[in-house]
């Protein structure tokens, strides 16, 4: 055997604190999803250490803007929105680096109509602690459009 190959990696260091991940979902004239998707987070409160970072972007909306119904909400969310003022057909992937770029350390990005189930999202919250490296991909997810 070629020891150059066989070694055991060497220890995670611990996280220095728990920062919670941002959640970019990415939005497109769905206002009732959005509406759903910010009362499912907003529960989860009780589920989380923290509450979550979340970044929306509106990839162009004709009718309904993601601002307009985030400015009806009284819930206190840390919260982002981004809007792309042009309607680009197929613009998902432009919208979706958008998020990422204005993210900053851990991110899960999803479509507004992808619901995360409250235990999924306390184990991503806590999965940081296996550090920079790790993917985490959920089991199961609440696909509701």
């Amino acid at each position: 055997m070629n020891p150059r190959f066989v070694s055991t990696p060497p220890p995670m260091p611990p996280p220095a604190r728990a920062i919670p991940p941002y959640m970019v979902f990415l939005y497109y004239d769905n206002p009732q999803m959005l509406q759903m998707q910010l009362d499912c987070w907003s529960t989860y409160a009780g589920v989380l250490a923290r509450p979550p970072r979340i970044i929306l972007i509106d990839d162009g909306s004709p009718k309904t803007s993601a601002a307009e119904i985030v400015r009806k909400q009284a819930r206190k969310l840390p919260l982002q929105v981004y809007r792309i003022k042009e309607d680009i057909l197929w613009n998902f992937t432009g919208a979706r680096n958008l998020g990422c770029h204005r993210a900053e350390g851990w991110i899960y990005v999803s479509d507004i109509d992808t619901l995360l189930p409250a235990e999924d999202a306390k184990t991503l919250f806590e999965c940081q602690a296996l550090g920079p490296e790790c993917f985490y991909m959920p089991k199961r997810i609440w696909q509701v459009s």
